[in-house]
């Protein structure tokens, strides 16, 4: 029989944030010999119950507990698979159970916990050497009854052991390197961050977050990365340009409604209501006009290797007033309010905008030719929710935004008879600076999000047509649309953002825009007998990757 004597430097002693741990030690178990078993004295100076785990990534460890330093005759307790995964980590490459021997009251004195690879008998540890199937580097912790809380992920020692089981190696990782390398950019740079999260864990919550995501395989784990990565916020650049455009669009329609003689009265959808008689209507109401346009529009974005994919649908109103100041020049000033909501898709969450803003638009023309100029400021505000259904929690944040946009066109109307072409060409520009903000709501890996600054510039080219056709039961003038656009300056993204308990920043890349698409737009107004008019105009985008969006105004009229 070996006689083996384990001084007590290996002893290990520090207060954690409740409960105490009595000593602990990393061993490197080797396949034969010397190494091939490692042992942990401890010493308690007053009767207590002890727990005793292990944390092993390459192997599975089995643990004997032999009272005294040397000289060991049997065992007083042992254990192996004894550890839930949320406890202390998965053991091994398989992977297995590690080992626990829970709760144990022991009296004041000396002991030693001896470990190896499965299996492991009393006879070996008594003679301190064998052979193994696998090895490796274990870790093993001694620490009073609250250092494991078995199945609950809790205990004061579980941070510690689950850290250590989540790499392939000793790093200390939840997630290991191989596994960040197969993951996206977004999930990879979110994995490292919950590593470092993970690996300064605190709170009785986060170390059981942490425990669960380390005791799973890889596949699980990269399912539940794709809840925690923020990939929500990239939405809020998409969202934001399209209610952008959502206000240009509708005074330009106002615009085009106007340029076609239907500025008078009071106008709903682009149709003018209760204009009298030209004869009958003051100057001052000949040269004023009061509209309503409403607008809607529904769509969706595909999941790409960074984003999210969405379910939207978009409601706007815009009211405005403007005056003829000659026969060739009028201004006006219009004040619309849209709601976005984005519903991300698989029940990740939701991203609600509701923007606010007021606007100077004018049109000055010579014969044919015009030119048109739009000018805006306005307010943002932004509701988000983040769904994780694996921690059945939801992050959730609000925050604000300025949006300044400015536009100018200018074109040629051609007429032939009832028929009217008239090509164009645009630019808009757009800046939206979005408040930085906090997820809240108690959930572990809730984020912090810095600034957003969003520009974008577009250029369109196209051609409006329409033609006017009499009856006896009406006017129908039905139009068509279609554009060019190209956008020179909304370019993908890298945003920073962090772990609201960590101090680890990581970057989440958003897709690059498309350069290159087409507008197509189609409307038909109806005017019929009594005072009736009818109002329906769709548009879309053509040739757009990975998103659809259809948008739609309607309106009746009644004279006065």
């Amino acid at each position: 029989m070996l006689k083996k004597t384990i001084t007590l430097s290996a002893l290990l002693m520090s207060p954690l944030s409740y409960g105490e741990e009595i000593a602990s030690q990393v061993f490197n178990i080797t396949e034969s010999g010397q190494g091939s078993i490692g042992y942990l004295p401890f010493t308690l100076s007053s009767a207590m119950p002890v727990d005793i785990a292990t944390s092993g990534p390459t192997i599975d460890p089995q643990i004997y507990l032999f009272s005294g330093t040397g000289n060991f005759t049997s065992s007083i307790a042992s254990d192996d698979d004894g550890c839930d995964q949320i406890d202390c980590g998965a053991a091994g490459i398989s992977p297995d159970y590690n080992s626990l021997i829970d709760n144990m009251s022991l009296s004041p004195g000396t002991y030693t916990v001896a470990v190896s690879d499965y299996y492991f008998s009393q006879e070996d540890a008594i003679l301190g050497t064998k052979v193994n199937d696998a090895t490796g580097e274990v870790l093993v912790m001694v620490g009073d009854s609250n250092m494991i809380i078995p199945g609950t992920g809790s205990g004061t020692g579980t941070a510690r052991l689950v850290s250590f089981a989540g790499g392939s190696t000793s790093d200390g990782s939840v997630i290991g390197s191989s596994q960040i390398e197969a993951l996206t950019s977004n999930m990879g740079s979110t994995a490292e961050a919950v590593n470092d999260l993970c690996g300064s864990a605190s709170t009785r919550s986060l170390i059981a977050d942490c425990a669960a995501i380390a005791g799973l395989s890889p596949a699980a784990q990269a399912e539940v990365l794709e809840q925690i990565t923020p990939e929500e916020i990239n939405a809020i650049g998409a969202t934001t340009v399209a209610t952008s455009s959502a206000n240009f669009s509708s005074i330009q329609d106002r615009i085009t409604t106007l340029k076609t003689g239907g500025g008078g009265g009071f106008n709903i959808a682009g149709l003018n209501v209760g204009a009298a008689s030209s004869d009958d209507m003051p100057e001052l109401f000949k040269r004023l006009g009061v509209f309503v346009n409403i607008e809607g529009g529904f769509g969706d974005k595909n999941k790409t290797v960074n984003e999210q994919g969405y379910k939207f649908d978009t409601q706007g109103v815009t009211v405005g007033a403007d005056y003829a100041v000659t026969d060739s020049f009028f201004v006006g000033v219009a004040f619309n309010n849209t709601h976005n909501k984005a519903r991300f898709l698989n029940g990740a969450g939701e991203l609600y905008t509701a923007s606010y803003t007021g606007s100077v638009y004018g049109n000055y023309n010579i014969d044919d030719f015009y030119i048109d100029a739009i000018a805006s400021v306005g307010g943002l505000d932004y509701e988000s929710e983040r769904h994780m259904s694996f921690f059945n929690r939801t992050a959730k944040g609000t925050t604000t935004g300025m949006q300044y946009a400015s536009g100018i066109s200018a074109g040629y109307n051609y007429r032939h008879q009832n028929f009217i072409v008239s090509p164009y060409v645009g630019f808009d520009y757009t800046k939206t600076e979005v408040d930085g903000f906090r997820e809240n709501n108690g959930v572990n890996f809730a984020v912090n999000y810095g600034q957003q600054d969003i520009e974008s510039i577009i250029t369109k080219v196209g051609a409006r047509s329409s033609y006017t056709h009499s009856a006896s039961w009406g006017v129908v003038t039905p139009q068509l649309n279609l554009e060019w656009v190209h956008e020179s300056s909304y370019n993908a993204s890298l945003s920073q953002v962090q772990f609201v308990q960590g101090t680890t920043s990581f970057g989440i890349r958003s897709d690059a825009p498309d350069r290159d698409y087409m507008q197509l737009g189609f409307n038909v107004a109806g005017q019929f007998a009594d005072g009736l008019a009818a109002f329906v105009a769709y548009n879309t985008m053509i040739d757009r990757q990975n998103v659809t969006n259809h948008a739609f105004a309607t309106g009746v009229r009644l004279e006065f």
